[in-house]
């Protein structure tokens, strides 16, 4: 019996554009997302130095030609925050000011690590490893590198078979997208050769999550998360003595398509 092919009813594998497996936040993320989050940093100053300093470093790596920067009497306190945290023995906080400090530069100052901190710093890592908190491993190796550049910070290569196997059933959960983008992200740095694989659908649950941290204005979170999606997004991505990190975008955009960063944004 010879049936009719009915063309509605098949479906045709999905294109994937080169666009929608990037990440350019010239392009995402509109002027009004850019104003509310200057908002929330101003409000941050003086709640949470520490969350100040990394959405303005993270901010200055997604938008190179931003004037937003820390205020001189900020960068002055970072040093004193940082050695308040390693008296506590708060490695994780530890590290994401001092790489935040090493991607302001010349603004702030480094801190004057000793044996204690690289002690502390492995320790923190021996726990992500143990308690296989894979996207924190990566999170705080990523940071570890740009904060001393010369010290080595590599990813265990032991591990790296269960933290792909993780990664590849992270990256389609709607619950474990945002260390899923974090993982990857920071990998781009950790480890440039790995290739993390990341689908049409990982990208969607990625920006579906962006847009919902924008809807409940979570501006901290919304920070990081495009922070590194855009690391996942990009050509190159190197640690510079002089700029802590830079980036290169993987196409460039017409000016016109871009989302400038309203001109009042100086902090």
């Amino acid at each position: 019996m010879n049936e009719r092919l009915n063309i509605r009813r098949m479906q045709m594998p999905e294109k994937q554009s080169r666009e929608d497996l990037l990440f350019d936040p010239l392009r995402e993320i509109t002027q009004r997302d850019w104003s509310q989050i200057k908002s929330y940093l101003e409000g941050q100053r003086n709640k949470d130095l520490a969350i100040h300093a990394r959405m303005v470093a993270y901010m200055r790596v997604m938008n190179p030609r931003s004037s937003v920067n820390l205020s001189e009497s900020d960068a002055k306190r970072l040093p004193e925050l940082m050695k308040s945290y390693a008296d506590q023995s708060d490695w994780a906080h530890f590290l994401w000011t001092a790489a935040a400090c090493r991607m302001l530069r010349p603004v702030t100052q480094e801190f004057d690590s000793g044996e204690e901190v690289y002690r502390g710093i492995h320790g923190l890592l021996q726990s992500n490893l143990d308690e296989e908190h894979w996207s924190s491993l990566a999170t705080h190796l990523m940071e570890a590198r740009i904060a001393a550049p010369d010290a080595r910070w590599d990813f265990p290569q032991h591990a790296l078979p269960q933290a792909r196997r993780w990664a590849a059933a992270a990256s389609h959960s709607a619950e474990e997208i945002t260390s899923f983008a974090y993982f990857a992200g920071a990998m781009r740095v950790v480890l440039p050769e790995e290739k993390i694989g990341t689908d049409l659908a990982a990208w969607r649950l990625m920006r579906a999550e962006l847009n919902h941290l924008k809807d409940i204005e979570a501006w901290d979170f919304f920070t990081y998360h495009a922070f590194y999606m855009t690391l996942l997004g990009v050509q190159d991505v190197r640690v510079t003595n002089e700029n802590g990190l830079e980036v290169t975008q993987a196409s460039a955009k017409k000016e016109s398509e871009m989302s400038p960063m309203p001109d009042q944004l100086t902090i």
